[in-house]
């Protein structure tokens, strides 16, 4: 769900790269920029904007403008040549819940190249779930699938009477998606533990009628990681979001993307001296709330909902589907 979080695992990959190859400097120069980056409150759009922040020099720009625009840079693809013995142990361990580059090459240096290696490792519970249901969770998630899997949500969740949707790639209307996302709106009685205990109460389907909920990857008061497995499908990951009501409109279009339509607004928002997060629109100079007027009607303008968003942008309103 977070772009910071995912430009700063690319960077950490190359600084981990730089690790295995011996160059230690260059090492600490990009595993540095990875943590200042995964802190930044908020959204890294450019690595001109990431140079503010202190520590980050035109090397590392560079490579996060490349990471931006397509995901990975000519950085990081010398260093995966020249590590080529590392590469294919490093992706698949990447591929585990809860293993990050740093611990990767931790395993890989402990002779771990294979997931029977990794088993017999010391483990965390929820890298030990990632590891259970590793090529399950390699596998796109059919819409008909999350159309089913809604349904039971909306049984388990309806005494709670809270507003919440399933967005990314779903509320686009795309025909698969890589994990389920789904943002709750903040109620005053409303507690995220709850509505995970209820999704305990639902049973899977299959022949054992087990829970819906495989096991629990991370849970906080706000978020929630965790595993599901309905019927005869493949586990599924369900992360929930817990969003307070003013934050609403900022969250829903934010998590719901797609990352170049995100980017877009952004753009927009600092053109007219603004910046735009999943938890606000601020001004850009001062970092508070932005003040806004109706034009019409010369009374402030506050942002309900996400035509009301479109509206401060000065935006044509577009659907999920559009975006």
């Amino acid at each position: 769900m977070d772009t910071n979080l995912d430009l700063a695992e690319k960077l950490r990959l190359i600084g981990v790269y730089y690790q295995i190859l011996g160059d230690q400097w260059r090492s600490k120069t990009f595993l540095t920029a990875a943590s200042k980056i995964e802190k930044f409150p908020e959204l890294i759009l450019s690595g001109a904007q990431a140079q503010k922040i202190k520590g980050i020099g035109p090397s590392v720009a560079t490579q996060i403008d490349q990471l931006l625009e397509s995901g990975t840079s000519d950085r990081l693809e010398e260093l995966e040549a020249q590590a080529q013995d590392w590469k294919a142990s490093m992706d698949l361990l990447l591929g585990v819940y809860g293993i990050g580059p740093v611990q990767a090459r931790k395993f890989i240096e402990a002779g771990v190249t294979t997931l029977e290696d990794l088993s017999r490792q010391k483990l965390t519970k929820a890298q030990e779930l990632g590891l259970d249901f590793y090529h399950d969770l390699q596998e796109r998630i059919p819409r008909e699938e999350i159309d089913q899997l809604k349904q039971l949500l909306q049984q388990a969740w309806a005494p709670f009477e809270t507003e919440w949707e399933i967005v990314g790639s779903y509320r686009r209307r795309k025909p698969d998606s890589g994990d389920i996302d789904v943002l709750i709106k903040q109620k005053p009685s409303l507690r995220l533990s709850d509505l995970v205990d209820a999704l305990y109460q639902v049973p899977s389907g299959n022949l054992l009628n087990e829970p819906l909920v495989v096991g629990d990857l991370a849970e906080g008061k706000k978020k929630y990681m965790g595993i599901i497995q309905y019927g005869d499908h493949p586990a599924r990951r369900l992360d929930l979001l817990l969003v307070p009501e003013q934050e609403w409109p900022f969250a829903l279009v934010y998590f719901t993307g797609s990352k170049e339509f995100n980017v877009q607004m952004r753009n927009k928002a600092l053109a007219l001296g603004m910046t735009l997060n999943e938890h606000r629109l601020a001004d850009s100079k001062t970092g508070e709330p932005a003040r806004l007027m109706d034009l019409d009607t010369g009374e402030p303008f506050t942002i309900r909902d996400e035509q009301d968003l479109f509206d401060a942008l000065d935006m044509d309103y577009l659907e999920p589907w559009e975006r």
